[in-house]
């Protein structure tokens, strides 16, 4: 996931995220194909399967792929130490994406919550993080 910098602050490159659309996105299509990460039609809409060769791009880099994902683990780490049997999830468009799904799976999240449309690719994704911890 793409983190928001604070607006207050200027920004040498925009901010792109999944709707995004126009040359920016056309460029960092390209940028990713070059690099190997996305094998989608370069057309200049920020979908799914950009956000997969980003998401891709960040988790082989090292990169905290929504911004937070210490920060989240934490939380859960003492939440836990109070109240074992606690739920814990997450709610809103990244629920529906499947690294972050991934990272939910890892770190012990009970669920995720997403927009209807995006429901089905969720369901896969968390298949396939349970499938992944097994091996």
């Amino acid at each position: 996931m793409l983190v928001t910098p604070d607006p207050s602050q200027p920004t040498a490159a925009p901010v792109l995220r999944t709707g995004s659309k126009g040359e920016e996105v056309a460029a960092l299509q390209e940028r990713l194909a070059e690099l190997g990460y996305y094998t989608g039609t370069v057309d200049a809409e920020f979908g799914p399967a950009t956000q997969v060769a980003v998401s891709a791009f960040q988790e082989l880099n090292g990169l905290d792929t929504d911004g937070i994902g210490k920060l989240v683990n934490i939380a859960c780490e003492l939440g836990r130490k109070t109240r074992p049997d606690i739920k814990l999830g997450i709610c809103g468009e990244h629920g529906g994406d499947p690294s972050t799904i991934e990272f939910c799976h890892k770190i012990g999240l009970n669920y995720v919550s997403c927009s209807p449309f995006r429901v089905p690719i969720a369901r896969l994704a968390a298949a396939h993080a349970a499938i992944k911890a097994k091996k």
